[in-house]
């Protein structure tokens, strides 16, 4: 019976101690020397073009963002020299605030068309934002460009 007591109250007392150890906080990455690296901020959803109940609008909608694009592209000298042609996808977010952001090219043709195309996708203005809810959100956008010569 001493046994069986002795036995409980070290395991009242080591639960006790473990009871009272400081509880360690979630941290991302390695230690830093007991300071806790803060938690980065969940990132807004991307919603895809179809799902939103409002797409987003370039200023003057879709005749107004051709017509900047094609206003905008230089063909490449070299790209015209070596007769290239091709239709170049280009994917970016129009984020909440209409920000464009995140600009990959999503299916080339040539480096030189590459380049052109997504150097003109960069520096379109910012879109009406896509509307979620009576909410703005962050939407992924697909633009095809296509480079012809004539």
């Amino acid at each position: 019976m001493k046994s069986l007591l002795l036995s409980l109250s070290i395991l009242v007392q080591t639960n006790i101690a473990i009871a009272q150890q400081p509880v360690p906080t979630e941290s991302v990455g390695p230690p830093t020397g007991g300071e806790v690296a803060p938690v980065p901020p969940i990132e807004d959803p991307v919603y895809d073009l179809a799902t939103v109940q409002m797409e987003p609008e370039f200023p003057g909608g879709q005749v107004a963002l051709m017509s900047y694009i094609s206003s905008h592209i230089i063909y490449p000298t070299e790209a015209v020299e070596a007769s290239i042609e091709g239709k170049v996808h280009i994917e970016f977010v129009v984020a909440r605030d209409g920000r464009v952001k995140d600009v990959t090219l999503k299916r080339g043709v040539n480096s030189l068309l590459d380049n052109e195309a997504l150097h003109v996708v960069r520096g379109l203005p910012a879109f009406k934002p896509g509307m979620m809810n009576d909410r703005a959100v962050a939407v992924r956008y697909l633009l095809p460009i296509v480079f012809k010569l004539t």
